[in-house]
């Protein structure tokens, strides 16, 4: 037996050990917490499925079925991706991507799973269309929803870039489902609108954070407090949607002091976001921009950007 023989023997041995000690530790951590009898029912479903079903199954659409309810039984906001969805979302850009500009919440435990859209970018084909909040995304050029996670549904949306998509929408009040064709755009975010009030009242509204608006709403104010505001009202109703660090920034004008937000993981330790005075509002009557700072706040909560 020459060298290379004794070689690829003695490769192969140390594979087989190495896999035989990993397969046993691996065993004995999936008996301790009773996943190998679970994974038993799993294939022997699956076998049910492949000999006994009518029709012949797509086993890849079945197997990543499965791994789509274990993601979701877990965490009903989570979502398997697969390599096709890891790649638009390491690219998906809401300042650049097409869309049909919504802000989408979507929920198992509400809408029956479908896309909810909480606000319509003002400017864009969805309020164009008169598409508003409340309305639920039932389909996408006739593919339904439901088993759709909001990277999928952004998607969707945005491709095949330029042409137009057709929605099944179910509106608020009406019992059937109603069809919308839409023109995929890139959707700018609007501008920040600000004027006095009566009484000295400062009203500045934001309808989308995108990058930027937070110095934007800061120039805005600086503006108005030299006219003489006292008081002010900041309109955080239609932006369900924007940047999280623009969140922050936008916050920091009323608030001198505090807890913004924090972020948890299970291997990461828990960062908090404290409030940075900024020197805008926190300067002049603060009950009032208080308020509106813990609207900021509850705003900040909002993982949710879909386009």
């Amino acid at each position: 037996m020459n060298s290379k023989s004794k070689y690829a023997i003695l490769l192969l041995s140390s594979v087989l050990v190495i896999y035989a000690i990993i397969g046993g530790m691996l065993g004995r951590v999936s008996a301790q917490n009773g996943s190998y009898q679970q994974l038993s029912i799993f294939m022997e479903v699956l076998n049910r499925i492949q000999n006994d079903y009518v029709d012949e199954p797509t086993i890849k659409d079945a197997v990543a079925g499965a791994v789509r309810g274990l993601v979701e039984s877990v965490d009903p906001y989570g979502g398997y991706l697969s390599p096709r969805d890891v790649a638009f979302y390491k690219d998906y850009n809401p300042q650049k991507t097409p869309g049909i500009g919504v802000v989408l919440f979507k929920s198992p435990r509400l809408g029956g799973g479908y896309p909810i859209i909480i606000s319509a970018i003002p400017g864009g084909p969805a309020a164009k269309g008169g598409l508003t909040m409340g309305d639920m995304i039932e389909s996408i050029d006739g593919a339904t929803t439901r088993e759709m996670n909001p990277v999928q549904v952004n998607a969707v949306l945005a491709n095949p870039a330029g042409k137009p998509v057709a929605l099944s929408v179910i509106r608020r009040r009406r019992a059937e489902p109603e069809v919308i064709t839409l023109n995929r755009e890139v959707v700018p975010a609007p501008p920040v609108e600000a004027k006095m009030m009566d009484n000295n009242i400062a009203y500045v509204k934001v309808p989308y954070l995108g990058p930027g608006k937070a110095q934007e709403v800061k120039r805005q104010l600086d503006g108005l407090l030299k006219k003489g505001a006292t008081n002010v009202v900041l309109d955080l109703r239609f932006a369900g949607g924007g940047e999280e660090q623009e969140g922050v920034q936008l916050a920091n004008l009323f608030l001198e002091s505090g807890t913004i937000g924090y972020l948890q993981g299970k291997k990461i330790r828990e960062e908090n976001v404290y409030g940075q005075s900024q020197g805008t509002a926190n300067q002049g009557s603060t009950g009032r921009a208080g308020e509106s700072g813990n609207v900021g706040r509850r705003r900040d909560r909002c993982g949710c950007d879909c386009r």
